[in-house]
């Protein structure tokens, strides 16, 4: 049985090394494989191979939809025990093998047509993959301290490109691995994304081993009042969820529908990675994303086309923006508790 001691000196230890060696940056790029795989890979690359999927396996859009809603409702479990899994096995581990499980569950998506077994694969993946990017943003936070700790914006700024990085990577593989194949060539771009999963294994371990590994109380949870303070916040990253992803999960499948070619949709799929810079309040977000998927695809099933479920993500989306606008300006006056001010006070 391992001690507390004995884990507690290796934490300590690589914590005491994250300031010497290779630049933050360099570190944050290691750690973004992360969200390469997490988002990248196993979310997002399902758009592209969601026309090829629904034609050999004849989905309707609520069971394309439900699919993505499987791997959301696996990510809300995986972005609320986060912090327990970094705590239980280290931060470390958790992130590396968040990894290594969302790699195997891609590989496994390959191997099977089963929609049941599809949904649990999806299920264990969402999960494995918001432990990585939970932890890993933590990780990339930390990268620098004392001194340094300014820079940490830029650095979760890298790490996030991540998920940029993995739709641009996922654009440009999987039409070229299914070209010629047509609706049987999924299996192949899952089995090319479940490899490319693996070796990006490497650079995570090796930013990772370098990366300042932050104390527990660093991932706990926040108390009732401040979780109150944010309801506006919340509400709207659930709205923003639903209609995102749900636009992410059918968009692909539209310009297929409307019979744009591999190349077009693959060029879409690029700039559509290019130009992402997501950030998210993690199991508010992912709530909304599980809902939001099969909804619209129940509604692209009742109005005979996809072009309704796509209206709900757009609704939504001008949902989210105004409900952002209740949200109080914690630096503004009258916005901190009046617990924080009295404690404050007899200090």
């Amino acid at each position: 049985m391992t001690s507390p001691p004995e884990t507690a000196s290796a934490e300590t230890k690589g914590a005491a090394n994250s300031g010497r060696g290779p630049a933050g940056p360099l570190v944050a790029l290691g750690l973004a494989a992360g969200p390469v795989v997490a988002l990248g890979f196993t979310r997002f690359a399902y758009a592209l191979l969601l026309p090829a999927m629904r034609d050999q396996l004849h989905w309707n859009f609520a069971a394309s939809g439900g699919m993505n809603t499987a791997n959301a409702i696996g990510y809300v479990a995986g972005a609320a025990t986060s912090a327990w899994w970094a705590r239980r096995v280290g931060g470390r581990a958790a992130f590396v093998g968040g990894i290594l499980i969302s790699a195997v569950m891609l590989l496994a998506t390959a191997a099977t047509g089963n929609y049941p077994v599809l949904a649990g694969i999806r299920f264990v993946g969402g999960a494995a993959t918001a432990v990585t990017f939970v932890v890993g943003s933590v990780l990339a936070a930390r990268i620098h301290a004392g001194a340094l700790q300014q820079r940490s914006a830029f650095l979760v700024a890298l790490y996030m490109s991540g998920v940029g990085i993995g739709i641009v990577v996922s654009g440009a593989v999987i039409p070229a691995a299914i070209a010629g194949l047509g609706a049987a060539g999924w299996r192949l771009g899952w089995l090319a994304m479940g490899l490319l999963a693996v070796a990006a294994v490497l650079p995570a371990v090796w930013a990772v081993r370098r990366a300042q590994v932050p104390a527990a109380s660093t991932m706990d949870g926040h108390e009732p009042a401040d979780l109150r303070r944010l309801a506006p916040t919340f509400g709207w990253y659930i709205l923003f969820g639903a209609g995102y992803v749900s636009y992410m999960t059918f968009v692909v499948a539209f310009l297929h529908a409307e019979g744009l070619g591999l190349a077009a949709e693959s060029a879409f799929f690029i700039l559509l990675g290019a130009a992402s810079v997501i950030a998210l309040l993690t199991v508010a977000f992912s709530a909304g994303q599980a809902v939001g998927p099969l909804v619209a695809g129940l509604l692209s099933d009742a109005s005979g086309g996809i072009t309704g479920g796509l209206w709900l993500s757009v609704t939504l989306l001008v949902i989210a923006a105004v409900v952002a606008m209740f949200q109080r300006d914690p630096s503004r006056p009258g916005a901190e508790r009046p617990a924080a001010r009295s404690s404050r006070r007899s200090c």
